[in-house]
């Protein structure tokens, strides 16, 4: 009956195969992709992923029937050995003899990487199911993973460690390469927690039940009772069965089992079922759709009879679901692949090695439609996008930035780029690290010295590049080739010009006819004081010279506060209260029109001025465009900081310039070098901005822009910006022109030197009434005694007899 079962089920498969493979339609481009697994009887795996495959296939090309290519799927059996003996001929047949474009290998170790070394030499992606660490697998980019990183979930069990307040655990693993190399990204992650694990114990695969449970013997002395298992599904179940038979798994042990085996798991007997009571598993999380359940049903109607009298699979584990999702992206990707040019096909460098296999000319563009693949799979349908474990990505970066600030290049002493920094690889890096998948970007210097920046985007555009940064402006011809993140930067043109250095500029916040007004009112104040308090004041009295002097000084010393004649005067105190509220007023608005006039210089071009800039025809043409005034003649090319500032400090009547325009990143990085020599006077919004590009269609756009977009408001761009152009922000809107800054005039203080003008009028008028009030009393007086002498000299004429009387009378 089973060889009955098989002969029905390999027919089965067989006629799938024949109705993806062929087509009515003779113009139909047949794509060859192979698939290396165990298609022994007693394996599950080769026999569960090629159905998924020919399943997703089906669906695939029923609901795209216009599609022009078709995928024909060659299948290798690789006889359940290592991928360095029989699996690897296996490849090896598929990429010289069938000349396949894409090839499916399951189940991969890290020691089996070197097919994906060959993959990259003829261009041919490897696609795998195997859950390696990323980092193992950064350096091989047609190798496609995917499944989720194996390290990401002990973020989640690191968690649900805490959550009960363990402090250490035991750590079993299995004793292969792989979970050896996995060691120290483990260990990381469960530091950051500050979770320790007191015991590594290493299982060998081929490891008996003695010696198992002689090392789970051993765990029973150690001061732990809590298990995390990251083993194999037949490994596992061989320890979870022992630890029973030594009371391990009763009450106060704690056991965690990781996705290897949880994701593969089939229970096979009754007491192993009964072994596993209390184990905690975590395993992918596979959200429920009506896709999955419809690909449930017809699985278990077309193939669950022929599996179930072989095999335990009772329902499509993860790799089922994995295999479907493969097969449709790649099929997705072929169809939407472009042929690379014939010259591209060349014999692979090490025949020796590897013989004479061509390197594929649809290979490039499969990985980068593979990468940038959206759409509604069964392992994920809340995502629209392929898990795949290709994170590291070739970004072009120029290699030659004429601004440090912006973008910097270190090398050694072999002249290698070792290092970018500035601006914006801050920027892409923080946003790279706010993505949803962790991606190891490989930076790669571009030769933008002899190259323009429109060559590194067609770069990125015929996929030399996953992805370009640096100051890149966004430009609608570039975006003819790739797409763009949103600007991380200011948009616009910004205009620089050398403040001024007149000796005289102290002079400039207000006008001479105010310096003038200004002047007098001090003179005029100190006069009035003079005028009240010199009569009655000893500090106003001396000398004439003397008294002038104290008079000027008062009312100067008043400018600083700084008078120290007491005043006696009612009237005068009333004068320099008045004084004072009027110096306050005065001073104040010196020094904020002062400091404006330091922050920006007015700025006006005029016909017989020259203007620099950087000498790209897109920003000649901007320049013209917008100032008729210019012509090409009056346009000066430099290209480095250092030329720019020198030509600002001559001007244009010693053979320089009076401003430099350019993009207003570039600006801003120029004068952040000499803030108290440069400024920007003026910015519109005639360009983009810089941004990030990326391959038409990619999914990085969109969650690159998200990031950047949250930098902004959460206020990081802007320390980022403050890092490295030392706080030198815009100072104007792109909307508006910069103020027209003009010095104070007598009439915007007409009416302070009213109110001054009045209260020294009155102290003057007061001054004079007094005065006249003594001179008319002094006149009565004198008025007074006089009319008394001429009374006694009148009496003692007219009675002399009465005089001697009154002289004899008189005392001696």
């Amino acid at each position: 009956m089973r060889i009955w079962a098989l002969v029905l089920y390999a027919l089965l498969i067989g006629f799938l195969e024949f109705e993806v493979s062929t087509s009515d339609d003779d113009s139909k481009r047949i794509i060859n992709i192979g698939l290396v697994s165990d298609m022994e009887s007693s394996s599950w795996e080769g026999k569960v992923v090629r159905s998924s495959i020919s399943m997703s296939l089906g669906d695939f090309y029923n609901l795209n029937g216009g599609y022009r290519t078709r995928i024909v799927l060659h299948v290798r059996d690789s006889k359940g050995d290592s991928l360095q003996s029989v699996a690897a001929d296996a490849a090896l047949d598929l990429l010289e003899n069938v000349k396949v474009q894409a090839i499916i290998i399951p189940q991969i170790s890290s020691e089996e990487l070197f097919l994906s070394t060959l993959g990259d030499k003829v261009k041919v992606p490897l696609l795998s199911f195997s859950s390696l660490p990323s980092s193992h697998i950064q350096q091989h980019p047609y190798f496609i993973q995917v499944a989720e990183d194996e390290i990401n979930q002990f973020h989640g069990i690191a968690s649900f460690i805490k959550q009960f307040k363990w402090k250490n655990f035991v750590y079993l693993y299995e004793d292969t390469a792989d979970a050896r190399l996995s060691q120290t990204y483990i260990d990381n992650i469960f530091q950051e927690d500050n979770l320790d694990i007191v015991y590594r114990a290493a299982i060998s695969l081929q490891a008996t039940d003695d010696q198992i449970r002689n090392e789970l013997h051993k765990l029973t002395s150690i001061n732990s009772s809590i298990f995390v298992v990251h083993l194999s599904p037949p490994l596992a179940s061989k320890v979870f069965v022992n630890a029973k038979i030594l009371g391990m798994m009763n009450e106060g042990y704690a056991w965690i089992l990781t996705s290897k085996a949880m994701n593969l798991w089939e229970p096979q007997s009754s007491s192993f079922c009964e072994s596993m009571e209390g184990v905690v598993g975590f395993r992918t999380y596979i959200p429920d759709s009506s896709k999955l359940q419809n690909f449930t049903s017809r699985w278990r109607k077309d193939f669950q009879q022929i599996i179930a009298s072989n095999f335990t699979i009772r329902e499509p584990n993860i790799i089922a679901l994995w295999a479907y999702d493969a097969a449709w992206a790649l099929a997705e990707a072929v169809e939407n692949a472009v042929v690379q040019p014939s010259k591209d096909q060349v014999d692979v460098l090490d025949t020796q090695q590897f013989g004479r296999i061509k390197v594929s000319n649809i290979g490039p563009s499969i990985v980068t439609a593979l990468m940038n693949s959206k759409f509604v799979g069964l392992a994920a349908p809340q995502n629209s996008s392929i898990q795949t474990s290709r994170k590291s990505f070739k970004v072009g970066i120029p290699s030659r930035g004429r601004f440090h600030e912006l973008i910097h290049t270190e090398y050694d002493e072999q002249g290698n780029a070792v290092k970018f920094t500035g601006f914006c690889m801050d920027v892409f890096e923080t946003a790279l690290a706010r993505l949803p998948d962790k991606l190891y970007p490989e930076y790669l210097p571009f030769d933008n010295r002899n190259n323009s920046y429109t060559d590194l985007v067609r770069q990125v555009y015929d996929g030399t590049y996953d992805a370009a940064g640096g100051d890149i402006t966004i430009l609608s011809n570039r975006s003819t080739y790739v797409d763009f993140t949103v600007p991380y930067t200011d948009l616009g043109l910004g205009v620089m010009v050398k403040l001024d250095n007149d000796p005289w500029f102290f002079l400039k916040p207000l006008s001479m006819e105010l310096w003038i007004v200004s002047a007098c009112s001090f003179v005029l104040t100190g006069f009035i004081v003079w005028l009240n308090e010199h009569r009655i004041n000893e500090a106003f009295q001396g000398s004439i010279v003397q008294q002038i002097g104290t008079a000027l000084w008062f009312a100067v010393s008043t400018l600083v506060y700084a008078h120290r004649e007491r005043l006696q005067g009612n009237v005068s105190r009333f004068v320099v209260g008045v004084w004072l509220f009027v110096v306050l007023i005065l001073t104040s608005s010196y020094i904020a029109n002062l400091s404006s006039l330091l922050t920006v210089a007015q700025f006006k071009l005029s016909k017989t001025e020259y203007i620099g800039y950087s000498g790209t025809p897109f920003l000649q043409g901007l320049i013209i465009k917008d100032n008729t005034i210019f012509s090409d003649n009056r346009l000066n090319l430099y290209k480095y900081p250092d030329q720019f500032y020198e030509a600002l400090r001559k001007g244009s009547k010693k053979g320089g310039v009076d401003a430099i325009i350019e993009e207003v990143p570039y600006i801003r990085s120029l004068v952040a070098r000499y803030p108290r020599e440069f400024a920007m006077v003026k910015s519109s919004q005639r360009t983009s901005g810089f941004g990030f590009a990326f391959p038409k269609g990619s999914r990085l756009v969109s969650e690159m822009s998200k990031a950047i977009s949250q930098l902004r408001e959460e206020g990081m761009l802007l320390e980022m910006e403050r890092k490295w152009f030392k706080g030198q922000l815009p100072l104007f809107s792109d909307d508006n022109d910069p103020p027209k800054l003009k010095p104070l005039n007598i009439h915007q203080f007409a009416g302070l030197f009213l109110i001054n003008g009045t209260s020294e009028l009155i102290a003057v008028l007061l001054f004079f009434m007094f005065l006249l009030r003594e001179r008319l009393s002094t006149a009565f007086r004198n008025l007074t005694t006089l009319s008394r002498g001429i009374l006694e000299f009148i009496l003692r004429f007219l009675y002399p007899r009465m005089n001697n009387n009154i002289a004899a009378n008189v005392p001696p």
